[in-house]
């Protein structure tokens, strides 16, 4: 394991894209076919293999789907085959239950064809690898342009993965199979093929046993620490997921850590840097400078001697610009999993070498890697050549391990998008009489209600891609938490923190106008 590093041959350096708090999903994006078609994909911990949507879309204008009849080293897989993984009606095809329940992945054939990471370091060369063709229709509205899947999780038939697939082969068993690193950041990362890159640790690694299992890759939490207070019924298995902003705690546990932090928060003479609860969130006076005021959460884990601290600009996520701040785990129910999800992850470099059966782990500055520029004006080419080359990763200026949450109202404008209309029209001294205003009037209402919309606050972050929290990650996430996806119970979680926040925006805005 340790013989290999981010300078050793075959090691490849890929950019992760997305901001965790909008986006919700880290993606990658790659080449596929001959001549090569761009294909945008969530990277995913739990399911398996690569597939993309071959429908055209209903809208010519966004259509991004794949086009598997314009390949000319594409080919379709018999049931003959030996890489056939399944069969239906005597073809090599998969159904819905292939791909996690939510992905939006209905079925389709199995294919044959080139493959390549853009933007890697070095260059990725085509390799022949199999992918699923999916028959679903590409929807822009869905999640964005990104309606692709790259599963890293176990295959649950070999419990390879499809890097082992692509870039090991037979010669690499003796050595273990390909492995590797994924290291995020607020707002994108890093993905490191067969190695980890130093630079960015910040201590050195350390290793905790990984089960990997047909559900995914699972560690065993052995005790959780608020500060120096240990709590009790916390030694059990934790999923590792990229399908979840959050992460999830099983209803008696989840219980014992807020209340931990809170009462921390108590007995401290400053309270905290003076931060007022309300609910699920706080509101820090002071803004991020208090963040080191909360107490540091200790995790270690059966048969391993490491202590991972998860530190509290990471388990708790800015809301907007305001100084409101909202715990970053939630409640999976009484008989629910615990699920260790990218608020979990965030600054940590994580090296998932399965064949050893060890999660390697280093506290990392991850590199930011904002979306390149013809993925956010939302212009799509399917030749490659349009982003220009990257160079080695380099850390990022310091963690400040924040989720980036949807734009709120009343947050500047940073990417130079056009003022509303009213306010327009207010400019041009255009309004005058009582119709005019009337329509002022009606527009700033609809502009508000979409602004309001997920597509909305997508569109203000300046991808053009709806929030996949909502549009795609509950269904999928809910196949571990269980009893607690209820509808009940997220409406009545959804509506609290609506509440908080709305509480949290007024107060903070009064607090600003007395400064």
């Amino acid at each position: 394991m340790a013989s290999r590093g981010a300078a050793a041959p075959g090691v490849r350096e890929v950019p992760i894209y997305g901001s965790i708090g909008s986006d919700g999903f880290p993606f990658v994006s790659f080449f596929a076919g001959t001549p090569p078609q761009r294909i945008v994909a969530a990277l995913d911990l739990n399911a398996s293999g690569i597939a993309f949507p071959c429908k055209p879309s209903s809208d010519v204008s966004q259509d991004w789907s794949f086009k598997f009849e314009e390949s000319t080293s594409g080919k379709k897989l018999g049931c003959e085959d030996a890489s056939c993984p399944s069969c239906l009606d005597h073809e090599c095809k998969y159904g819905s239950e292939h791909f996690p329940i939510g992905s939006g992945l209905t079925g389709g054939f199995f294919f044959e064809d080139a493959f390549s990471f853009e933007r890697s370091i070095p260059k990725s060369d085509p390799v022949m690898t199999r992918m699923s063709c999916d028959e679903h229709r590409f929807d822009p509205s869905f999640v964005g342009p990104a309606n692709g899947v790259v599963g890293l999780g176990p295959n649950p038939a070999t419990l390879d993965n499809v890097l082992q697939e692509m870039y090991g082969g037979h010669e690499r068993k003796e050595d273990g199979t390909v492995f590797f690193a994924v290291c995020l950041a607020a707002r994108g990362g890093l993905l490191t093929i067969d190695g980890w890159n130093e630079r960015l640790h910040q201590k050195s690694m350390d290793w905790v046993p990984l089960q990997t299992t047909a559900a995914g890759y699972q560690i065993q939490l052995s005790s959780l620490r608020v500060g120096s207070v240990r709590l009790q019924d916390a030694v059990r298995p934790a999923y590792l997921s990229t399908s979840d902003a959050s992460s999830y705690f099983p209803t008696a546990l989840y219980t014992s850590l807020r209340h931990g932090i809170e009462q921390y928060c108590d007995s401290l003479q400053g309270k905290c840097g003076g931060a007022l609860r309300r609910g699920r969130c706080w509101h820090i006076p002071a803004g991020p400078r208090s963040l080191g005021l909360f107490p540091p959460l200790h995790m270690s884990f059966k048969d391993s001697n490491m202590s991972v601290e998860w530190e509290s600009s990471t388990y708790l996520s800015r809301q907007g610009s305001t100084n409101t701040w909202c715990y970053a785990f939630d409640d999976s129910g009484d008989h629910g999993l615990m699920i260790f999800g990218t608020s979990w992850m965030l600054y940590k470099d994580l090296v998932f070498d399965a064949w050893q059966g060890r999660l390697w782990i280093a506290p990392a500055q991850c590199p930011e890697e904002p979306w390149p520029a013809w993925a956010a004006a939302g212009i799509w080419d399917t030749q490659p050549g349009l982003a220009p080359p990257r160079e080695a990763s380099t850390p990022a200026p310091g963690p400040s391990g924040l989720i980036e949450p949807l734009p709120q109202d009343g947050e500047s404008d940073e990417d130079g998008a056009s003022p509303a209309p009213a306010e327009e029209e207010r400019r041009k001294g255009i309004g005058s009489g009582g119709l005019a205003w009337m329509s002022i009037l009606c527009v700033a209402v609809m502009v508000v209600a979409f602004c309001c919309s997920s597509s909305g606050r997508a569109f203000l972050d300046g991808h053009r891609r709806v929030n996949l929290r909502e549009n795609l990650m509950d269904d999928l996430s809910g196949r571990f938490r269980g009893a607690a996806g209820s509808s009940a119970e997220t409406e009545g979680v959804t509506n609290t923190v609506a509440a908080e926040l709305a509480s949290g925006q007024v107060e903070d805005q009064v607090a600003d106008e007395q400064e």
